[in-house]
């Protein structure tokens, strides 16, 4: 057993975790109550990572020998390591669970501004559009407009188509070579009609005078 356990002391040195563990193994089923064995494979087992086989290793140091300070400080070490693993793989554990989060919430973000730039691009062209087809309706109304003459009053149509009559009607020519007998005269003028009598003695004067 001693000769498994110096053996095993050796790789220790030589950091050879694994072939050390093997060599302490063989001399602890050889005695189990060799106390430097159990030592010397709760070191190998700690470097290992092993850290719950280790500590039980230096448990059974310290039963078989309860005064065992080195037992005790390798006791409290691997202790104090795997309680720090805990704390290192909780911190860690919520570092992840953090970074997740900040990395969905960016994410959201990218997505939220994706989403905003979309619905700017698409009222922008909304709104262009919408104005494209004001300049082409404007354009239709006013070449409308321009071509489009409005009708004349009823006032001023029978003017117009008065004046039309008059410059169509040919007006009449009178030969040269006629007589002036033979020209057209104007009607006679007649002298106006006279004012009836005020009294019978005005009537009877102007009766006589129109039968002489």
């Amino acid at each position: 057993a001693v000769a498994f356990a110096n053996r095993g002391m050796a790789h220790l040195k030589l950091k050879e975790y694994e072939a050390a563990d093997e060599d302490c193994t063989t001399a602890l089923a050889l005695d189990h109550t060799y106390v430097k064995a159990y030592m010397r494979r709760g070191v190998a087992r700690r470097e290992l990572g092993r850290l719950d086989d280790a500590m039980e290793d230096f448990r059974m140091a310290l039963n078989l020998e309860p005064g065992n300070k080195e037992a005790a400080q390798e006791l409290r070490a691997a202790e104090a390591i795997l309680m720090g693993g805990r704390n290192g793989m909780h911190e860690k554990k919520e570092k992840e669970k953090k970074e997740k989060e900040e990395e969905k919430m960016e994410k959201e973000r990218i997505e939220m501004e994706k989403e905003k730039m979309e619905k700017e691009r698409m009222e922008k062209k909304r709104m262009e559009n919408e104005r494209m087809e004001w300049e082409r309706r404007t354009k239709e109304q006013e070449a409308v407009e321009e071509e489009y003459i409005p009708p004349p009053k009823p006032a001023r149509r029978a003017v117009i188509e008065e004046i039309r009559d008059e410059e169509e009607t040919p007006s009449p020519t009178i030969p040269s070579n006629m007589q002036d007998d033979e020209k057209p005269r104007a009607p006679p003028s007649y002298p106006p009609p006279t004012q009836p009598p005020q009294t019978s003695f005005e009537f009877y004067r102007v009766l006589n005078r129109l039968r002489k």
